[in-house]
């Protein structure tokens, strides 16, 4: 009785051309294959040109469909040939030994591509290890500096772009209000009409909340972590534990993509029309300080007197446009 091989047991071969079959001691063109003739699998084949399957059908013609993908197959004479792989599937009966191999086969074709990913991903530890960290590094400068600026601007400004980035909610409205007097039984009333005036939107928000850069952290984290167990498995691995270290160390790519989205964020923030800011809160001192920030950004320098010149007119000009009395901040 043949002795049968477990998944583990298998050395994976795979023929990438049709000279490597051809070449096989005891190779026969159009050999034919039955199933009292199979013996075990030697390997499986993965061309660009197609091949002919010489199963042999139970009207003692082969099948000679033609498949590009299909099994090298050793049979009881030591002699080879070809099995395509919808004909292994279809059309060979049902033989259990052959479904057994098969399947054995693929499981070891699975498990050799995991260890050829581990062995690619473990070869690149010590680069992708260095540029993990450069991202954690740079990510945690770039909060803090974000985090200094909106200090500088005040924690009622820093609130509302917190809630602002939370919310999604990226417009900037204020209130446009119009007062009208009229005199009615001899006495003087005035009506106030408003409505919503949107002045534009920020952009990049998300880079204010920590929010935004906790997920790129940990998984940074996780990658790190999973290098290192990766290191760790030894020549034979369990299957869970390597399938579940390569999943996080696939993980890499989307990790970097995100991590240097979220770098390339703050330049965006920061080219922000910042005259929008002083209409985020109606705290006086606060609005001037986004006044000073404002002006610097369009080339003007002064101190809080300046600012509050400068946000006065800037006021007077936009009541003026809108026609209308007053402005009111929420």
């Amino acid at each position: 009785m043949t002795r049968r091989t477990s998944f583990a047991q298998i050395k994976v071969r795979c023929f990438e051309s049709a000279d490597e079959f051809h070449e096989l001691k005891g190779y026969r063109e159009g050999n034919p294959l039955t199933r009292q003739s199979y013996r075990a699998l030697v390997g499986y084949y993965n061309l660009a040109e197609k091949q002919f399957c010489c199963l042999e059908k139970e009207n003692g013609n082969r099948c000679r469909h033609e498949h590009s993908k299909g099994w090298v197959v050793e049979k009881d004479d030591g002699t080879h040939t070809l099995l395509g792989k919808d004909c292994a599937n279809e059309k060979f009966g049902a033989d259990p030994r052959l479904i057994k191999d098969i399947q054995n086969y693929k499981n070891a074709i699975r498990q050799h591509e995991r260890q050829e990913k581990l062995l690619s991903h473990l070869g690149k530890r010590t680069e992708r290890t260095m540029v993990l960290r450069k991202l954690r590094t740079d990510l945690e400068a770039m909060h803090i500096r974000i985090s200094d600026f909106l200090i500088n601007l005040g924690p009622g400004i820093s609130k509302r772009l917190l809630n602002m980035a939370r919310s999604r909610v990226a417009d900037v409205v204020v209130t446009a209000v119009r007062y009208r007097e009229y005199v009615e039984n001899g006495r003087k009333k005035t009506e106030r009409s408003a409505f919503q005036h949107r002045l534009g939107m920020l952009n990049a928000l998300m880079v204010v909340t920590k929010d935004s850069y906790v997920p790129t952290f940990i998984s940074i984290n996780n990658l790190l972590g999973a290098f290192d167990a990766a290191a760790r498995l030894g020549d034979r691995p369990k299957r869970n534990e390597m399938d579940a270290v390569v999943a996080q160390l696939d993980d890499f790519d989307r990790v970097m993509k995100e991590g240097n989205s979220l770098l390339g964020a703050e330049a965006q923030f920061m080219s922000n029309n910042m005259e929008l800011l002083c209409y985020l809160v109606d705290d006086r001192a606060e609005r001037y300080k986004c006044a000073r920030v404002a002006m610097r950004q369009s080339g003007l320098e002064g101190g809080k007197d300046q600012a509050k010149t400068w946000l006065n007119n800037r006021e007077a000009e936009l009541r003026t446009k809108l026609g209308i009395d007053q402005l009111e901040i929420y």
